[in-house]
């Protein structure tokens, strides 16, 4: 293929609504929007533009990005989390780009609530969705009155094409023009220009560029290289690089924020600053970058990569060393994945750096994790098996909140299909194995989905005690979907009850049916006194359907009670204990131990030696106990 980044400077010449502002001295640009401009896991292939614009800005200016998975023009306003929370943030000299449509579409260009309000007792409308001349524009203007309340200042994006191809073109709908062919009567891209000459707003034809560009790549290659696997809508860390490029190169060629911006950068590093969290002392942790490379000098190289300990870097994710290298041909670099590690010696904040070099080219990436020594600490845990109800186990001073569903509910304990469902291999569970089917409410699923919904979920907690606080830092389950491959889910964790600051767990988009997916992470979370971790699972189907359920089972979050204050914990239970390598069973019961993949890796019917195993977190079930143990 041709090497069409090379295209990108024919693309900045399209005709958009552009208005005089002088520019006032910004400190950030808050993105709001969906799920095409989000921010995603780095281990994911999919990534929002917003998420890579602040690869193209300089230090003095940085991206709050606080797009939303599935939110809309009405929703983002609406919901708590969103549009509130921003608010609060935006300072006086800050800019706010606003792109909205692709679920505002999600009743083919009728209002939702409308559509609702004419059929009160069925489910038959998603809420979020506006008309592109009404309620889309007068949400619209709402954000930009309310940022320029603020003396902040608006800029209206246009949403990215949708990959739908015609005869080498994107179509009237990948546009965003949901109206009869040639007609503009449901035309949200239309809607918005119309906002932004009313408003005197500066607009980004996002749309148009995008389009352009993927009309440049064809079909064929737009689906390989910019878009995810089976999706036409979200864009891959490529695809999304490359988008944010045009952003950043019209507000070059518009005067928006223009001395802050570097339109042109070519290596380009993701994130710009890895944050590893909080660890432990001599344990390890990783994380995944990415680095791309256009229009490199010389035209063949190679990209450096360094660091110091107790700092690491690796092209593989299995050997770490000081420093690595990446060749490139043609002045190219794919997007590659590499990894960076931090062995803690002793507690405290370390902080180093990565140094990225390509010719004439050197970037530096800020490296920082908190260390932490909770051996002071008191193990908790708490499980649902959910397999004949939602009941718990809980040990340690912590508090269980119960499980809750919104538009969801339970369908019955069962397996996903008798005599046939698939585990996970060394799981210990059998084909019959029940779990808990949970279905929406309303018993089908839209057809028109194509996110997670904000308001509907199945939820879990765990909050603390008066007088302490906790760390987690295991969380483990099962999930899958039955009866068709088209269950979808997104699973978050969040200390806000209203998911304000949630962090993604883990997303499936491609589920077998009758098959249980082993979800694991440890992810270091503090949770302070008087306050809740909050655990939510999104379920949405690919398709119109009925009787489609999502499965959960085992799930498990384990971590470290430490007292704020001189309030005594609990005493906990041990009959059950870990002493040095060994498990000590007084319970007289057997017992099974599981890593966080949910692995059953022993059964023992006294005392268990984990010695042989490798190192890492494991879970011990003894009759109706849990506990948790580093290895």
């Amino acid at each position: 293929m041709k090497n069409k980044t090379l295209l990108i400077s024919a693309f900045v010449a399209v005709v958009t609504v552009v208005c005089a502002v002088l520019p006032m001295q910004a400190k950030k640009v808050h993105t709001i929007g969906d799920s095409t401009m989000a921010t995603y896991d780095e281990t994911s292939d999919k990534r929002g533009w917003g998420q890579m614009l602040n690869q193209f800005f300089t230090s003095e200016l940085q991206v709050n990005n606080r797009a939303k998975s599935g939110a809309s023009s009405k929703s983002f306003y609406n919901e708590a989390p969103y549009w509130a929370t921003v608010k609060t943030q935006i300072a006086a000299g800050d800019y706010v780009f606003i792109q909205f449509a692709h679920n505002d579409e999600k009743n083919n260009g009728v209002d939702g609530d409308e559509v609702q309000a004419a059929n009160p007792d069925s489910v038959v409308a998603d809420t979020r969705g506006t008309a592109p001349f009404t309620t889309y524009k007068e949400y619209l203007r709402k954000y930009v009155d309310e940022t320029r309340a603020l003396d902040a200042t608006p800029v209206l994006v246009t949403p990215i094409v949708r990959r739908y191809f015609s005869g080498g073109k994107i179509t009237q709908k990948g546009r965003h023009n949901l109206s009869a062919e040639g007609k503009h009567d449901l035309d949200y891209v239309q809607a918005m220009k119309e906002v932004a000459q009313e408003k005197d707003v500066q607009l980004i034809d996002h749309t148009e560029l995008t389009a352009q560009m993927v009309e440049a790549y064809g079909d064929a290659d737009s689906k390989e290289q910019l878009y995810c696997a089976g999706d036409n809508t979200h864009t891959s860390a490529t695809g999304a690089m490359l988008f944010a490029r045009l952003v950043a190169q019209d507000m070059v060629r518009q005067g928006i924020l223009s001395e802050y911006v570097d339109a042109d950068a070519s290596l380009i590093i993701n994130p710009a600053t890895v944050d590893f969290g909080k660890g432990y002392p001599q344990a390890t942790k990783t994380y995944e970058c990415t680095v791309m490379g256009m229009d490199l000098v010389p035209a063949d190289g190679v990209v450096s990569l360094s660091t110091a300990a107790p700092f690491a870097v690796s092209v593989d994710g299995v050997a770490y060393t000081e420093s690595a290298t990446l060749n490139y041909n043609n002045g190219n670099l794919a997007l590659t994945r590499f990894y960076v590690s931090c062995t803690a010696q002793e507690a405290g904040i370390i902080e180093g750096a990565l140094t990225v070099t390509c010719g004439d080219i050197v970037k530096n990436v800020s490296l920082q994790m908190e260390s932490v020594d909770l051996s002071d600490g008191e193990p908790f845990s708490v499980f649902w098996e959910l397999s004949q109800n939602d009941s718990f186990v809980s040990t340690g001073a912590v508090t269980p909140v119960a499980e809750s569903w919104s538009k969801m509910y339970v369908q019955k304990y069962a397996a996903p299909k008798n005599e046939a469902t698939v585990w996970p291999e060394g799981s210990g569970r059998g084909a019959s194995d029940k779990t808990q089917r949970n279905l929406l409410e309303g018993d089908v699923w839209p057809g028109s989905e194509i996110d997670a919904v904000s308001d509907r979920y199945i939820q879990f907690g765990v909050s603390t005690n008066p007088g302490t606080k906790f760390t987690v830092d295991t969380i483990g389950l099962y999930v899958g979907g039955a009866g068709g491959n088209g269950m979808r889910w997104r699973i978050e964790y969040s200390t806000d009850e209203n998911f304000g600051n949630e962090v993604v767990l883990a997303e499936y988009l491609s589920a077998t049916s009758n098959t249980m997916y082993a979800i694991e992470a440890m992810p270091m979370v503090e949770v302070p006194e008087e306050q809740t971790l909050y655990i939510r699972i999104y379920p949405w189907y690919k398709d119109n359907a009925t009787g489609k359920t999502i499965c959960l089972s085992n799930l498990y979050v384990g971590g470290v009670v430490t007292k704020t204050s001189g309030v005594e914990r609990a005493e906990s239970d041990n009959t059950i204990a870990y002493v040095g390598n060994v498990v000590k069973n007084a319970s007289g019961k057997p017992l099974s131990v599981f890593n966080t993949a949910g692995v059953c890796v022993m059964r023992e019917s006294g005392d268990a030696d984990l010695s042989h195993l490798a190192s890492g977190v494991y879970v011990v079930k003894c009759d109706n106990r849990v506990l948790k143990v580093l290895r």
